[in-house]
């Protein structure tokens, strides 16, 4: 890459995704819209709802991008197609974080309900609580857990598919946990947002 391309997109774009199509996705939170651009540039936009705050996305093992819905307590869901549908989730939830988890299920956070929910292939919905509350991102480790940070709490969570689950403390304290990936080097890093680090 010797230039860089920039793209206006009005809304609020906010988290991105590599799409099945070969075009990235976007969340517009402010407007309430998921948004399809392509290598060139072109832009395609869809209308969520006004307040849905669409926030984190994810491509699933369907072929469909999946985002959180903080706003109105939902999980989207958009074909590559545009076709949209969702899962309603319990008032007051306010999803965030979402990825793609081993054998076809996608994983979120709920921050205000203080779960960790899995979407299986079908469709249902199970969540499981995380002690201290407030998960933020969440990401698929290389151990096939899911390990997500707790900005409130000050932590890491790690959540095995079968419901096991384990926090650690973040050893520097007050230190805002937030985003969370797995690297190349088989290790799960994450940010801490208020200390200026980087933890691993």
């Amino acid at each position: 890459m010797n230039q860089i391309l920039e793209v206006a997109v009005p809304g609020g774009p906010y988290a991105l995704a590599a799409g099945p199509d070969r075009a990235t996705w976007v969340t517009l939170v402010r407007s309430g819209q998921i948004a399809r651009v392509t290598d060139s540039g072109e832009l395609t936009v869809y209308d969520v709802a006004p307040d849905s705050l669409p926030s984190i996305i994810t491509t699933g093992a369907d072929g469909a991008l999946w985002f959180t819905r903080a706003g109105d307590d939902r999980i989207g869901r958009i074909t590559t197609g545009g076709v949209l549908s969702e899962i309603e989730l319990a008032s007051g939830a306010a999803p965030f974080g979402i990825t793609a988890g081993p054998g076809g299920t996608l994983w979120f956070t709920a921050m205000n309900a203080g779960t960790i929910g899995r979407i299986d292939l079908d469709g249902t919905v199970t969540e499981v609580a995380a002690p201290g509350g407030g998960p933020s991102m969440i990401a698929a480790g290389p151990d096939g857990a899911l390990w997500f940070t707790m900005n409130q709490k000050n932590a890491i969570g790690r959540l095995e598919p079968s419901g096991a689950l384990r926090v650690r403390e973040v050893p520097t304290p007050r230190s805002g946990p937030v985003g969370i990936a797995a690297t190349h080097d088989d290790a799960v890093w994450f940010t801490e947002f208020l200390a200026e680090k980087l933890g691993r």
